[in-house]
């Protein structure tokens, strides 16, 4: 990559403004949750008037904004910008849209319906997640098959627009992955917890899971040879990296499971995938299956998952991972290849 000191001479231009920090030094009032997750429900003022600006510079002109990089994790929230400020103008709207189905963005999930995309292109990248609390071995001693800490009933909510298009319903997915554990594992075989049913799980409460004091959520991943992986919110989730970091091999039960890097790197030899209709079928069973694989194949899929965690792993261009087994390079090694 080599900086250039002029926007007129760049091959890309990037963008390299957080929206959750430019609208916190603006005055714009951030909530709790918000902050302890780096991402906002809705942009600010401050951030569309400069998107605004932007879009008017000759340098975006000259190519559409096709060649201009952005930090967007949903561009389905920045889209809905004007639907939560009534009193914003329609013209906003417009301008965020013209940006968002034309640039390169890098975020966590575009889960718009793929004729509302343009000609925008997107690079997943990991969803932040603890390294120090949840990073251990794939190889340490695991007393549990299965590890998984979900509620069975979600919100539905309205930032996936894709997602209404599922075969499967949320919750009904997650109720059927409950049940299974609950009938298919052995005494002491599997630490599962519904957190629906914990008394203080409450829905606003949701965003933030430190109250959840009576569920150690990194001793379920450091336990546990597999952790199921459902959709969340929308078809990612944040414990898929929680379990690539403990160590846990995901099993994917999520048909549009956005996998980071997807265009430079190969995750699947470190995980399993079972397709949602499948899992939602009563001849089958997921601790069965997953009872079912081959030691040399465990073995081989966590060798993978020792390989790649370093490559999830934003890290000075010094500093290297000391893992045992790791793969070389890092997550800003493979962003720059996606790009």
């Amino acid at each position: 990559i080599e900086i250039v000191g002029s926007p007129d001479d760049a091959d890309m231009v990037l963008w390299n403004v957080w929206d959750i920090a430019l609208c916190a030094a603006s005055g714009h009032l951030v909530r709790n949750w918000e902050a302890g997750k780096g991402y906002q429900a809705q942009s600010c003022d401050a951030h569309i008037a400069m998107l605004s600006w932007l879009r008017k510079t000759p340098r975006w002109r000259r190519n559409h904004g096709r060649d201009h990089v952005l930090f967007v994790d949903f561009p389905d929230v920045l889209e809905s910008y004007g639907k939560y400020e009534r009193w914003a103008a329609r013209r906003d709207l417009r301008a965020i849209r013209r940006i968002t189905r034309n640039a390169i963005m890098i975020g966590l999930e575009d889960a718009r319906p793929a004729g509302r995309r343009g000609g925008s292109a997107f690079v997943a990248v990991p969803y932040f997640a603890n390294v120090s609390k949840y990073q251990a071995l794939a190889t340490q001693r695991r007393d549990h098959l299965v590890g998984l800490a979900a509620s069975s009933a979600l919100v539905p909510k309205s930032r996936c627009g894709s997602c209404k298009a599922a075969a499967v319903k949320n919750t009904e997915l997650r109720t059927r992955i409950f049940n299974d554990l609950d009938s298919g594992c052995a005494a002491d075989e599997c630490e599962v917890h519904d957190l629906t049913k914990l008394s203080n799980f409450a829905g606003p409460q949701r965003s933030n899971m430190t109250f959840l004091d009576r569920v150690d959520f990194g001793h379920v991943v450091h336990s546990s040879v597999f952790c199921p992986i459902p959709r969340g919110d929308s078809w990612s989730s944040k414990r898929l990296f929680t379990a690539i970091l403990g160590g846990c091999i995901p099993v994917l039960l999520s048909d549009a499971m956005p996998l980071p890097f997807a265009q430079a790197v190969d995750l699947r030899g470190a995980m399993l995938w079972v397709p949602e209709t499948q899992m939602m079928r009563p001849d089958f069973s997921l601790a069965a299956f997953l009872r079912s694989q081959p030691p040399r194949k465990i073995a081989a899929m966590q060798a993978r998952l020792e390989c790649i965690k370093g490559l999830l792993q934003f890290r000075p261009e010094c500093a290297s991972s000391a893992e045992p087994g790791a793969c070389s390079g890092s997550a800003m090694d493979f962003l720059v290849a996606s790009l």
